[in-house]
This record gives structure tokens, C-alpha cells and sequence, in this order.
């Protein structure tokens, strides 16, 4: 009798990787900081990462740059759980619970942030000019308008912005965010939500891996050559200084890579970059500068579909994209 074979649930020296930005009360009314970054409640994180810690076999950094050297094999059932941007919401909330957990994680910051603890993101920005407008209505890039009076109102209306802003070069976003907040008169100010050097410095210190995320999160697919190199090796450079060390991991801000990005990456010397695609990564180790990641799920029950394997691999499949940048 002929049986059908399936794939395994958990293909060997697979590697499933998770991506974070906030964890905190999303349906908190915050003036500061876009709601829609956070991306778990503490409650639910610390529900997450014990999963994790029963299903499946959490690994580190270094476990990941080992397997692709060669000197040794990821376990089965590998994940890498990340944390993107460097707000300080990491250092409170999120640490703490991985540390209880048995949890290894990555940290990747914007360099540029870490210097100038009164620079805010631009999608923060766009918050605090829609949260704090006394006008009972916000202009969308499409000539309409949108009521502003619930926090729905204005998460839609910080989408469709948000959306329409990563659009654009750098300067023109700058200068479009600039009108924005001036038409509705607001100046955004500094939260300093964003850790600093003696912070980032401490948590590496703790065991946190930390990782290049850019100087100043731009868009790297949108820049010109010489801009791409001083954003990518210009972090690498201020990582290595302040932490003494130069990174092997790199996340392009908003997931957004090229050829170009992902060779500057490899040129840099970072050994494995981090895209915001789905899906299980499948022999990895040939394309380690389009490495996927998964954000998480509130629902714990879709949270842990969303790890398995086949469920995972079908994800990685409606998503294909391969750039050819070779390990080095």
C-alpha cells in the first residue's frame, strides 16, 4: 500500500524568525508615541515567549552566525525572537520577561537616535500632530478629510499618512511632515522614548544582542549610493565604537531592501540581513541578506499556527523573493 508522504512539521535547520517594535497597551490613548507599533501587551509577550520556550527551541545570535559558519547545526524548531527601532519600552517591559523566559534576543537600533535623545521618528511625529490638533479633522493625501475625534478615527488617518510619507524621498517626507503639523498647528516634541548609549551599552552588557538597523531609518531602497553607505556603514561604525565590537546582523528599516541595500550590507561586513517578509526560512544560509520575518499575532492560538512549520513554509511560498547576495 503506497502512503502519501507530508513534510515534516518542523523542517530541520529551519529558522523562524520574530519581529517587535513596542510592547504595551495598545488601546491606550498616547499623545507621544503611534499605537500602532506596539505590538503585544505584556500580558500577551509574556504568554508568547513562554510558548516559545515549551514549543520550540529560542536561539541566539551567535547560534544563528555559528550554523552559518559552519560550526555547529540550529536545533529543531529554531526561533529568533527581534526587536526593531530601540524604544525604551524593550528595556522595561519586553527584557525582563525574555530573561524570565530563557529567551535570547536581538535589538536593533538607528544609530543616529541613540546620539540625540531629542530626535523623534517621523511616524511618531505624525502622532503627536494628529493626537494633539484641536482641529476636528486631518487632510489625506488624496484631497479628502478625515475625522480625527476617536482613536480609530486617528489610527486610520495615521495609516493612510504613514503610508502615503514612506512613499516619498527623505526630504520630501521631511517636508511634507513639516506642512502637515503647521497646517494643524503642532510642534511635535521629543518623548525620549529611544534608549540611549549607556542604556543600549547595559542591556548588551545583560546578554541582549544588539544589531544595525541603519544611522536614521531611512528607507534604504529609496537612497542614492553614497547615502546607502553612510547609512549601513556608518552604523556599523558607531556600533563598533560605542560597543566595542562591530555587529553580524543588520534590519532593514521597514523591511524595505534591494540589491543595492542587501550588497551594502554584505560590503559592511554585517553577515545576515533581516527583511519584513513571511514565511519559515528554508536553506537559509544561501540567502542570508533576505532573511524573513514574522510579526506576531495577538491571538496566542494564531500566534502558534503561525510558527508551524508547514503553515510557515506556505506563508514564505506567496512571498518569494531571492536577490542573489551571497554569504561572505
Amino acid at each position: 500500500m503506497l502512503t502519501r508522504s507530508h513534510p515534516p512539521l518542523h523542517p530541520p535547520d529551519a529558522l523562524r524568525v520574530l519581529f517587535y517594535h513596542r510592547i504595551g497597551n495598545a488601546a491606550a490613548d498616547q499623545s507621544d508615541l503611534a499605537p500602532e507599533l506596539i505590538a503585544a501587551t505584556p500580558a500577551d509577550f509574556a504568554r508568547q515567549m513562554r510558548h516559545l520556550a515549551r514549543a520550540y527551541h529560542p536561539v541566539s545570535a551567535a547560534d544563528v552566525v555559528a550554523a552559518l559558519d559552519g560550526r555547529r547545526r540550529l536545533p529543531p524548531r529554531a526561533v529568533l525572537v527581534t526587536f526593531d527601532d530601540g524604544y525604551r519600552d524593550v528595556r522595561d517591559i519586553a527584557w525582563p520577561i525574555l530573561q524570565r523566559a530563557g529567551v535570547p534576543a536581538v535589538l536593533f537600533v538607528s544609530t543616529s537616535y541613540l546620539d540625540e535623545p531629542d530626535r523623534i521618528f517621523w511616524w511618531d511625529a505624525l502622532w503627536q500632530v494628529l493626537a494633539r490638533t484641536s482641529s476636528p479633522a486631518v487632510p489625506l493625501p488624496d484631497g479628502r478629510s478625515a475625522a480625527r475625534g476617536t482613536l480609530p478615527a486617528r489610527l486610520a488617518a495615521w495609516r493612510s499618512l504613514a503610508a502615503w510619507l514612506k512613499s516619498l524621498t527623505p526630504d520630501a517626507r521631511a517636508t511634507q511632515l513639516d506642512q502637515l503639523a503647521a497646517e494643524l498647528h503642532v510642534r511635535p516634541t521629543p518623548s525620549h522614548a529611544v534608549l540611549t548609549w549607556p542604556e543600549v551599552r547595559q542591556l548588551a552588557a545583560e546578554g541582549l544582542s544588539i544589531g544595525g538597523h541603519s544611522r536614521t531609518h531611512e528607507l534604504l531602497d529609496q537612497l542614492p549610493a553614497e547615502r546607502l553607505a553612510w547609512e549601513v556603514t556608518g552604523c556599523r561604525d558607531d556600533l563598533a565604537r560605542e560597543l566595542g565590537a562591530a555587529p553580524d546582523l543588520f534590519a532593514y528599516p521597514n523591511g524595505n531592501h534591494s540589491t543595492a541595500a542587501c550588497q551594502a550590507v554584505a560590503a559592511a561586513g554585517f553577515r545576515l540581513g533581516f527583511t519584513t517578509l513571511p514565511g519559515l526560512n528554508q536553506h537559509w544560509s544561501m540567502t542570508p541578506f533576505t532573511l524573513r520575518r514574522d510579526g506576531p499575532s495577538p491571538s496566542l492560538l494564531r500566534f502558534a499556527v503561525k510558527l508551524i512549520g508547514p503553515v510557515a513554509g506556505r506563508r514564505a511560498r506567496r512571498a518569494p523573493e531571492h536577490l542573489g547576495v551571497t554569504a561572505r
